[in-house]
């Protein structure tokens, strides 16, 4: 994913940055994070277990278990409902 700047923090203290997957979900989140806390709310907690255990320390992550399972949580908070941050995306990089 490319990487952008967090604007808050300056250029000297830059972190690479990527959009919540979740379709209309404007948040920017570290590359650390999978999906915003408003949309990881509307994911059934099983679900979410199942994500991690798929995971697997990062073990896990080019895995077709825990590609579906990604897929699977997306998915889960499309159908639960809209987030806080749904609105229009807006790089902050020109």
């Amino acid at each position: 994913m490319p990487g952008y700047l967090d604007p808050g923090r300056g250029p000297s203290a830059a972190i690479r940055m990527h959009g919540c997957p979740v379709p209309r979900c404007a948040a920017w989140l570290p590359a650390s994070a999978f999906i915003c806390r408003a949309d990881r709310r509307l994911v059934p907690a099983p679900l979410w277990a199942e994500l991690w255990r798929t995971w697997d320390g990062g073990r896990g992550a080019a895995t077709t278990d825990h590609q579906g399972a990604c897929r699977a949580a997306i998915e889960a908070a499309v159908r639960e409902g809209t987030c806080a941050t749904e609105s229009t995306r807006i790089s902050t990089v020109s």
